[in-house]
Parts: structure tokens; C-alpha cells; sequence
């Protein structure tokens, strides 16, 4: 799933930075969790392009959610980081 959303993000935005990290490790258990415990669940993003430039930081979520969309239903927590 990592590979999958840095594939979807690189090809989306050519970022100058881009990470994804698999966090599911930390939230094994926790309510809210259930069905995700094989992990690749939670991720936290950082990314940098020139496309979120004179963007919100809100406006550049929404762009990522969109890219992402298909994906989404097996993603259980997000973190988006803007640099």
C-alpha cells in the first residue's frame, strides 16, 4: 500500500520531496481499528510541489484525497504533512 500511494502521489504532483510512511504498527488495538490489524492501514505523508504552491493547506488535502480516492476505503488514518 506505501509503494502504491507514493506511486499515486509522484506520478499526481512530481513532489521535490515525497514520503510515506506505514504508522499501522502504532495502532494496533485501539478502537476504530478493527479489520485493520494486517496492517498498511495508517500512513503519514510528507510531500513538497510546486502544484500546492498558493494553495491552503486545506486546498492541498483535498487534492491528495482526490488522487488517492480509489484507495481511500482501506486507508484507516491519514496524516498529510505540506512542506
Amino acid at each position: 500500500m506505501r509503494e502504491r500511494i507514493e506511486s499515486i502521489l509522484q506520478n499526481s504532483f512530481a513532489p521535490t520531496v515525497l514520503e510515506a510512511i506505514d504508522e499501522s504498527h502504532k495502532h494496533f488495538g485501539h478502537v476504530g481499528n478493527a479489520g485493520f490489524e494486517q496492517g498498511e492501514s495508517h500512513f503519514k505523508i510528507t510531500i513538497k510541489s510546486q502544484v500546492f504552491d498558493g494553495l491552503t493547506r486545506l486546498e492541498c488535502h483535498r487534492l491528495i484525497y482526490q488522487k488517492l480516492g480509489k484507495i481511500m476505503p482501506k486507508i484507516h488514518a491519514l496524516e498529510i504533512v505540506i512542506l
